[in-house]
């Protein structure tokens, strides 16, 4: 009954499997395909938020190929619900990031934060936010955020009264944090946990001004209200 289901990034690992042999990096774009023809099971829309790990032996243009993607960034609504998929695989200088490694920081480019202003400009309605590196961290041992310009990125969503919640991948332990109104909450991995696949079915009650998370494995759930911060 999900009206659409969203992948949070590194839906392919790429050749660097940690405590694996490096293998032949040619068999990613079949193993990449092969996950998404899993992913088709679900009858409705599918949406990819981009993983720094599926940059590790192909480009953006490559996995867009693969996954049929039109943009690596786009927004979406769903009855009374706005959402928002954000791309953070750029280098500082405003490229994408390719065959990329660990420890590279993620970047929005001014291009893309021109069109996430306009677009919640454009939307009177609550709005999610999906993205993969958290845009609420500090790296203490790199000296840097996690996203290079996660403050002038955290401004723009807090500066929009109808944003409420943004939903991250990247590390695999849960997190939620609250910054500028807004709740940010990173959700358990799918994989790597030593349990059952972890996971959550997500509900956004604009009526109740509520969120549901129904947590799966590793995920816990819980509920939490928010309140737009201005009458509509």
């Amino acid at each position: 009954g999900a009206d659409f289901v969203v992948s949070l990034g590194d839906f392919v690992n790429g050749r660097v499997v940690l405590g694996d042999d490096l293998r032949d990096p040619a068999r990613i774009p079949d193993i990449l395909a092969w996950a998404d023809s899993l992913f088709a099971a679900f009858r409705g829309p599918r949406y990819h938020v981009l993983g720094n790990h599926d940059l590790y032996n192909l480009t953006k243009e490559e996995v867009r190929r693969i996954l049929g993607l039109e943009r690596t960034y786009s927004s979406f609504d769903v009855g009374d619900v706005h959402f928002v998929i954000l791309d953070v695989q750029f280098a500082e200088n405003g490229t994408d990031l390719a065959r990329t490694y660990t420890g590279v920081a993620g970047f929005i480019p001014a291009k893309e934060l021109a069109w996430l202003r306009e677009d919640l400009d454009r939307s009177a309605s609550p709005t999610v936010v999906f993205v993969h590196q958290m845009l609420d961290t500090y790296v203490e041992e790199w000296g840097r955020f996690l996203v290079a310009n996660q403050p002038e990125i955290q401004a723009v969503l807090s500066a929009d009264p109808e944003v409420l919640a943004v939903f991250q991948g990247h590390d695999h332990e849960f997190r939620d944090s609250t910054v500028g109104g807004i709740r940010y909450l990173t959700l358990a991995a799918l994989v790597d946990r030593g349990t059952r696949p972890s996971w959550a079915l997500v509900t956004v009650d604009p009526a109740a001004q509520t969120v549901a998370v129904d947590g799966v494995g590793e995920q816990p759930s819980l509920r939490f209200s928010y309140r737009l911060r201005r009458t509509q």
